[in-house]
């Protein structure tokens, strides 16, 4: 049973979530959360849409180029588009 690389990541995306959240919950982060100071800031949540999409990008390219480049290129290509996306975080 293979699963695509997209269907994979979902898969992980789910389960990481899963685990945070039961790991979370029994040291009462999981509702402290709500008690964050900048919660309804838009800068918050821009922030956050902003790391979505470009991670998603970031799932998206790194798909495309496992299909066609060498393990090398690919290297260089991962890396180069994580510090990227760090950068454009900060």
């Amino acid at each position: 049973m293979g699963f695509s690389d997209i269907e994979q990541q979902f898969i992980n995306y789910i389960v990481s979530m899963l685990l945070l959240a039961s790991a979370a919950h029994p040291t009462g982060d999981l509702f402290g959360a709500l008690e964050f100071p900048f919660l309804m800031s838009y800068k918050f949540h821009s922030g956050g849409f902003a790391s979505a999409v470009f991670g998603f990008f970031l799932l998206l390219a790194s798909v495309n180029l496992k299909t066609g480049l060498s393990l090398t290129h690919c290297a260089i290509w991962f890396f180069m588009a994580k510090v990227r996306h760090i950068i454009l975080i900060f």
